[in-house]
């Protein structure tokens, strides 16, 4: 890997610094593997893009310059897409293209939402004859009735 840097690194790079410091700052604080995940994209190619290379063999590594968009879903998903948009020198998102989950906190439930609907469903296996997310929704339901009762009991 050159030593001198590339203006097109430097720019990424720059917004890289401001998504892995939201991810690092949000509460509860996201992993890389959430965020990854939240941006579509595998937790090996955030890190690279955040880190601005990749190791291809021991103690060789490449720069890495990850495209405007890829930057964006990474910016969203820890929800400062907009001032990443600010240093790209990219227009404004429309509020179609809002990931519901741009609050980090939002973001990181639902990572861990996805994370246990994965275990879920490697452990038990959808119920015969019922979708997976049926089944999810009973329990989350069931369990909240519960809950409730209890409440009302005591």
């Amino acid at each position: 890997m050159s030593q001198q840097k590339s203006a097109a690194w430097k720019r990424a790079h720059r917004a890289a610094d401001v998504i892995d410091e939201a991810r690092q700052l949000a509460v509860p604080r996201v992993s890389i593997r959430q965020a990854a995940k939240l941006a579509g994209m595998s937790d090996a190619w955030w890190a690279a893009s955040v880190r601005g290379e990749r190791k291809i063999a021991p103690g060789q590594s490449i720069d890495v310059v990850p495209p405007d968009d890829t930057l964006v879903r990474m910016a969203r998903a820890v929800g400062v897409e907009q001032q990443v948009r600010e240093l790209l020198d990219m227009p404004a998102a429309s509020n179609e293209s809002q990931a519901p989950a741009a609050n980090p906190r939002v973001a990181a439930l639902v990572a861990e939402l996805e994370d246990l609907l994965e275990r879920l469903r490697a452990e038990v296996g959808p119920p015969p004859g019922r979708s997976i997310n049926a089944a999810i929704a009973e329990a989350i339901i069931t369990d909240g009735e519960q809950e409730r009762r209890s409440r009302n009991a005591g």
